[in-house]
């Protein structure tokens, strides 16, 4: 009532934009729909867009936008609001609005954590507001028993491993992403090069920066295991070559147990008959089952990658 009151007598003294900041009170206390309060605040910018105080019915109609409203709707109403009011004291609002709008964003999805030698690097990002990523690869020294199910880490993890593991920079790639506006999220799929055999750390460094590098470990070797359950709860393991397909003779099994409170390493040798040894490889983590996991395996003699 108090605002009726105010709004009333701005309007008979000409006093438009106190009128239209007390009109603006008065919508905001109704109890109204949001696409009737959205509708009402485009007739009052209808009537006041002249005014440059007419910002704050920008500014609001902007919070209104719910997701009814795709990101694109909001980003390029902002867009307009920012050009239009650039000179409006309170113009850092809209601002902060859009810069939440449109901060950096990076996802990535690999299509596989273990590779071949043969096999290209597929992934895919989703990417807001970033024009470019630095990508480095680093050889590294850490089994797969270490990683286990933690193939995707922050700058933490990447400190701690450091204290034991060495880290060798063997790589740079650069891929320039080619986004449309700045406040979407994209979707690009990239393949890099096949890397040899061996453990590899990826980090990922963006344009604008993000808050956190990324960093992903990337195993690659030729080798595989096959199991078939037996009817006595047994099961019976092969290893294979993942690129000729043909049995490896004399590899080396090790089944890590990992869950709290106990931790146990079991291996054991899987025989062969066939004599086409491919090149010593070092350690791989893959499933053969739901009940045992084979985090490495190794061939004799072993030889570090």
């Amino acid at each position: 009532e108090e605002y009726a009151t105010l709004h009333d007598y701005y309007d008979r003294h000409g006093n438009r934009p106190a009128t239209m900041l007390t009109a603006l009170q008065l919508l905001e206390a109704q109890r109204v729909t949001r696409p009737q309060y959205i509708a009402s605040l485009d007739s009052l910018m209808g009537i006041y867009g002249d005014l440059e105080v007419s910002a704050e019915v920008a500014l609001a109609r902007y919070r209104a936008m719910n997701y009814d409203y795709s990101v694109k709707e909001k980003g390029e109403y902002l867009e307009k609001a920012l050009s239009k009011y650039e000179r409006y004291w309170r113009v850092g609002a809209l601002k902060d609005a859009y810069n939440t709008l449109c901060q950096s964003k990076l996802g990535i999805r690999f299509q596989r954590s273990l590779t071949t030698s043969a096999d290209s690097l597929t992934f895919i990002t989703n990417t807001r507001n970033i024009r470019r990523i630095d990508v480095d690869i680093y050889s590294t020294d850490i089994p797969a028993t270490e990683i286990q199910d933690a193939w995707r880490v922050d700058d933490d993890d990447i400190n701690e491993y450091k204290e034991e593991y060495s880290f060798k920079h063997i790589k740079h790639d650069v891929l320039d992403i080619n986004n449309a506006n700045r406040y979407e999220t994209f979707t690009h799929g990239h393949i890099l090069p096949p890397l040899d055999k061996g453990m590899y750390l990826l980090r990922f460094k963006t344009t604008p920066p993000i808050d956190d590098n990324l960093y992903v470990f990337q195993c690659v070797s030729d080798l595989r295991t096959l199991s078939l359950d037996m009817t006595d709860g047994k099961q019976l393991v092969t290893v294979v070559n993942a690129i000729s397909g043909q049995p490896v003779p004399h590899a080396q099994l090790y089944d890590v147990y990992d869950r709290l409170p106990m931790r146990k390493v079991r291996h054991w040798s899987v025989k062969s008959k066939m004599s086409d040894l491919p090149p010593p490889t070092t350690d791989i983590a893959t499933r053969v089952s739901p009940r045992t996991t084979i985090s490495s395996v190794t061939t004799r003699p072993s030889t570090s990658m």
